[in-house]
């Protein structure tokens, strides 16, 4: 049992050797019976042998360090990278805290601008610093430690007190680099199988080491859902799809600003169903990777499917037509319980190089001319066994190059 900001124990007073609570710190603010039957009431209920003793809350301070963007523990880093200067302990939630930011100083040099060493001043919960930022906004590299303590004063600790003398200063550099963002899409999963109508879960992994950063979902249908790393909103979210089809999925991290701003991006393609369906899918080249003008080309990872659903609406039976199928499904329809999931995809494949593409007929768009087989051509469109499956061509020339794949089988099922 505990009030806002109290520290709570609970002693019991049938037991002569328990005690009490501490008159000058505690106070009791409940008593529970220990009978059959239970009761909770209020203060030093005689008839509930169990006290609850509470008392004012401080917080302890365990350690403090500094961490990059991702929370890794670090003890150098870039000029004008940003830092976080982290506290660690118990009861700091809600707490106002000083941060304050010193010069490593020695008797051999002195600093007669900045003779005290501080740096910088930040109060809050937590705080950050742009590395070698001077309270004059000059920048300058040097060694870093950093105090933190209770907005009254009576608690304080600093990285030079760390247990681990690696980790008690930052040392900066007089060099500025920017790490670029990275973009992480870790649910859903590529290439799976979801449900319309069924909550989705959407979780990433986005992170810049040295810099805040803003993202931005492509959800495949229309939908943008936005956020950043200060208020993390819409950073993982469910999202449930409301018409079947493929779903291309992007997620798009920018770092940084002005001359400074990077950006990176991550996909997947999933396949929400509700009867038969195709996944069209370019296993190589990989996104946003580099080549030379020899490209192979490879669509392996494209996959059809039926889902047959009973009359009482809801048991569904999902097989493998065509492709490299999916063994399960990571959905799981909105009717069903989560024990009944997984649902197995009935004739997927035992191996990649099982899989039957002879019924699956692709489409290529390569956007300009490029020399395929001797000729030039601007797309390439044939049949899983006639060569469309995986071929190799040539580029004229170096560039950015956007490519499509539609993939169809039987009719109406072109994706």
């Amino acid at each position: 049992v505990c009030y806002g900001d109290l520290r709570c124990r609970s002693i019991d007073t049938s037991d002569s050797n328990a005690g009490s609570c501490d008159g000058t710190e505690e106070k009791i603010v409940a008593s529970l019976s220990a009978a059959t039957g239970a009761r909770i009431s209020k203060g030093d209920d005689t008839g509930s042998s169990i006290k609850i003793c509470c008392k004012a809350s401080e917080p302890i301070f365990e350690g403090a360090k500094w961490t990059n963007n991702a929370g890794g523990l670090i003890n150098s880093t870039n000029l004008n990278s940003l830092v976080k200067l982290e506290l660690t302990g118990s009861d700091l939630s809600g707490k106002i805290l000083d941060f304050e930011i010193y010069e490593k100083q020695t008797l051999f040099w002195i600093d007669w601008l900045n003779p005290d060493g501080l740096v910088s001043t930040e109060s809050g919960e937590s705080a950050t610093w742009r590395a070698g930022l001077m309270a004059d906004e000059s920048m300058r590299s040097g060694i870093y430690y950093f105090k933190v303590s209770a907005r009254d004063g009576s608690l304080e600790i600093s990285t030079e007190d760390n247990v681990d003398e690696d980790y008690r200063y930052l040392d900066v550099s007089d060099v500025e680099v920017n790490d670029p963002p990275v973009a992480e899409i870790k649910f859903p999963l590529d290439r799976q199988i979801y449900f319309v109508n069924s909550p989705i879960t959407f979780e990433q992994g986005s992170f810049d080491l040295d810099d805040e950063f803003s993202y931005s979902w492509n959800l495949g249908d229309g939908t943008v859902k936005e956020g950043d790393s200060s208020t993390l909103e819409n950073y993982n979210f469910d999202y449930t799809y409301l018409s079947p089809g493929q779903k291309n999925i992007e997620l798009t991290v920018t770092g940084g600003s002005g001359a400074r701003e990077l950006s990176d991006t991550a996909k997947v393609s999933i396949l929400v169903i509700a009867s038969n369906y195709l996944l069209s899918y370019i296993e190589s080249p990989a996104y946003n990777e580099e080549y030379g003008q020899n490209v192979e080309y490879d669509a392996s990872g494209t996959y059809v499917i039926s889902s047959e659903v009973a009359a009482e609406g809801c048991t569904k039976t999902i097989t493998c037509l065509a492709g490299d199928c999916p063994a399960e499904t990571k959905g799981c329809p909105s009717c069903y319980g989560a024990n009944d999931c997984p649902i197995e995809v009935g004739g997927a494949p035992e191996t990649p190089e099982a899989a039957d593409y002879s019924e699956i007929n692709f489409c290529w768009d390569f956007k300009e001319d490029v020399i395929f087989e001797g000729e030039s051509i601007p797309e390439l469109c044939r049949g899983g066994d006639e060569g469309g499956l995986s071929f190799s061509i040539t580029y004229p020339s170096s560039g950015h190059r956007n490519v499509s794949l539609t993939a169809s089988w039987g009719v109406g099922a072109a994706s």
